[in-house]
């Protein structure tokens, strides 16, 4: 028997990474230069874009990165992470498919 520093994480936890990382590539794709009210998410000009963008993977690789470490020390912790993927992803996958209902962004008027 593999002692636990062998042990592969669960297919549920990396389905559940799979599932969180199509999410949030679904919801950037439906936010991509829409109007953005998080400002830690918006460029200058109160839209998604790349610094939005470059949150969101931090945010999510570093939230699986550390699941990973995690279960360097406690397997067992993964079945939870695995559940709090999934939620995380279903959120994200509302959210874009909100996104997806909203008007595009109207063209910028130039000044007169």
């Amino acid at each position: 028997m593999p002692c636990a520093a062998q042990e592969r994480p669960s297919r549920f936890w990396r389905f559940s990474v799979a599932v969180l990382g199509a999410a949030t590539v679904a919801d950037v794709h439906s936010s991509w230069g829409k109007h953005e009210l998080n400002p830690l998410l918006r460029n200058g000009r109160n839209r998604f874009g790349a610094q939005g963008l470059a949150v969101k993977a931090g945010v999510t690789g570093g939230a699986v990165l550390a699941q990973a470490l995690l279960f360097r020390r406690k397997p067992a912790s993964l079945r939870g992470a695995a559940i709090g993927n999934t939620i995380v992803a279903g959120a994200l996958t509302a959210i874009a498919i909100r996104n997806h209902h909203l008007p595009p962004p109207r063209p910028a008027t130039p000044l007169r």
